[in-house]
């Protein structure tokens, strides 16, 4: 594999692992606020993040 690709793979990693810990913190969010009235938008931006990582997992 030439360097360039590893430098790829280890971008896409990084970006993985950046929306994995967004995710989290938006499933605290929605666990611990479920009477906040922001709790449609944590889980319209929870759903969104997910949908972008199975797209930059399927690359």
């Amino acid at each position: 594999m030439d360097r360039n690709k590893i430098n790829e793979l280890k971008e896409i990693k990084k970006e993985i692992e950046d929306y994995q810990r967004k995710i989290e913190e938006l499933q605290r969010k929605i666990a611990t606020k479920e009477k906040d009235p922001k709790i449609e938008q944590y889980q319209k931006e929870y759903d969104e993040h997910i949908k972008i990582l199975i797209y930059i997992s399927n690359k």
